[in-house]
């Protein structure tokens, strides 16, 4: 019964543990990478030449999920890379459009042709996915 006992609270414990650990995941855009960050120390970086595409949906397809809070629905945000085994990486930023802005500024400045980067609003960037995804133009 006390052995029991002891496997139950250390269970709630690691399980607390864990759930505080993801609390301190941070993330930062430099001038060559996307960091995620367990207090300070870079857990994953992304180059930033090689993002093809960041937006707040959820991918279609494998993703690398570092997310830092439970409540992940209006801070999700997908990075897809233009190569790898698995294309995209799921964030949470407190701030997702602050820190989406902040990657296409980050994309400008090294690819300054990159079309989804020079996008402002949501409704441009809504016709840039949907002309992506239509196959023959429309008359």
């Amino acid at each position: 019964m006390k052995l029991a006992l002891l496997c139950i609270a250390g269970t709630g414990v690691l399980v607390l543990g864990c759930l505080w650990m993801m609390s301190r995941i941070s993330y930062r855009v430099g001038r060559r990478h996307v960091r995620v960050l367990l207090f300070g120390i870079p857990l994953r970086r992304i180059r930033i030449d090689q993002i093809a595409y960041a937006s707040k949906h959820e991918p279609n397809a494998w993703a690398e999920r570092w997310y830092n809070t439970l409540r992940i629905s209006h801070r999700l945000l997908t990075i897809e890379k233009r190569r790898g085994l698995i294309k995209n990486i799921c964030i949470t930023p407190r701030h997702r459009y602050a820190f989406l802005g902040e990657i296409k500024s980050a994309v400008r400045r090294i690819d300054p042709e990159a079309e989804w980067a020079q996008v402002t609003s949501f409704e441009e960037s809504t016709a840039i996915v949907t002309q992506a995804n239509d196959p023959e133009p429309k008359d």
